[in-house]
């Protein structure tokens, strides 16, 4: 029986409390595009990708005992990226999920940084995901030629990717894009890019500042031949990890600007923006409301999905005049029809959903009973206030 961690994101004070989508299928045990700021790398094994010929086959187990169930979203991917390819071909533990995910019309993200048009069968497939509004693509973009080859050197040069987007907007494929990370002195770059992709038919922008260690930061501008620029960086982690490097992410003036300038843009073309982790303020943040996700997964999936209530809906209770009480909490979650099926039915869906679920839950929980580590979350990802 293979773990619930294997198909559930590891609980987190950052993940439980403000991701939505939480379970994942990892086709691989690494990714060969080798980007610089990667933060995949402080999660995953060293060496080379392989591929899990197993996984298939237990996604379909988990498919097929949720046919009567409302589905939950999966990832695909979150710490490797799904279309690498090798000899030209997206290998076919990839094509399998796909068809699986298919046959029992469970809803997918699919988050690349690949060319998702270069390989027929996949793009076959996410056509026929979209006939049925079972799929959203995510691409990752934010640099032009010569910058992405530095830092993201296994990658499909962003060209292609532009291509791809239009593709799949020419074809109906709900498509949105990453500009991940953001990186101080790239600002200029990470605008255009994005600029490129609503012109090519994206329907939105989500955004994530860049985190890094001191060390990693002076390698990362050593390479783009600049220093580190003064952006305000502060500590992203609640607490201290014994024997790690303490990550940074930058201060939220710096933040703020981004987010500010992208939800501009995104608004002039009549796209969404979504900034990841970092607007719990449901007024300002306009793709918001009860149980709808800032991956954006709503603007291609059809309703009704199994959905976890996150501190986004915690923060939107308080501002409604909630207790603050974590049962107060769950009465509140519970009256609303989004939640309904996490709310009654999660006892009957695969033990490795509900285990994950469950164990993210439990981590929002504690998050919420401890004042002191709630408010220093807070402190590191309102924005706007």
């Amino acid at each position: 029986m293979v773990e619930w961690m294997e198909l559930g994101i590891k609980p987190s004070s950052y993940i439980s409390s403000l991701c939505y989508s939480v379970l994942r299928l990892e086709p691989f045990t690494g990714c060969s595009f080798g980007c610089t700021y990667c933060y995949a790398r402080w999660y995953r094994g060293a060496g080379p990708p392989w591929a899990k010929p197993w996984l298939p086959r237990v996604f379909e187990k988990i498919a097929r005992r949720m046919q009567e169930l409302p589905r939950p979203v999966f990832r695909l991917a979150t710490l490797s990226d799904p279309l690498q390819q090798r000899g030209g071909a997206v290998p076919g533990v990839v094509k399998a999920l796909l068809r699986t995910a298919l046959r029992y019309r469970v809803p997918l993200v699919l988050n690349t940084r690949g060319d998702v048009a270069g390989d027929p069968e996949v793009f076959a497939l996410l056509l026929s995901l979209a006939e049925h509004r079972l799929v959203l693509v995510q691409v990752t973009l934010g640099l032009p030629e010569g910058p992405a080859q530095l830092l993201e050197p296994g990658a499909p040069p962003p060209s292609r990717r532009l291509d791809s987007i239009e593709a799949l907007a020419r074809h109906g494929v709900p498509v949105v894009v990453r500009v991940q990370p953001l990186v101080p002195g790239l600002e200029e770059w990470h605008l255009r890019a994005a600029t490129e992709a609503l012109e090519r038919g994206a329907r939105g922008l989500i955004a994530e500042p860049l985190r890094e260690t001191q060390r990693g930061l002076e390698a990362l501008y050593k390479l783009l031949g600049a220093g580190v620029p003064s952006a305000g960086w502060e500590g992203y982690q609640l607490g201290e990890e014994p024997g790690r490097e303490p990550l940074l992410h930058p201060g939220p003036a710096w933040r703020e600007r981004m987010h500010m300038a992208l939800e501009a843009l995104a608004q002039r073309y009549g796209a969404v923006y979504a900034p990841c982790k970092d607007a719990l303020l449901p007024r300002l943040a306009h793709w918001y409301r009860p149980g709808r996700s800032c991956c954006l997964e709503w603007l291609a999936v059809e309703e009704p999905v199994l959905v976890r209530p996150t501190l986004h809906e915690y923060v939107y209770w308080l501002e409604q005049g909630g207790d603050g009480s974590w049962q107060g909490f769950n009465g509140y979650i519970c009256s609303l029809p989004v939640f309904e099926p996490f709310c009654s039915m999660l006892d009957y869906y695969p033990s490795p959903v509900r285990k994950a679920l469950r164990a993210h839950h439990r981590r929002l929980q504690r998050l919420v009973e401890n004042r002191s580590k709630l408010e220093a979350l807070l402190s590191k990802t309102t924005m706007w206030r």
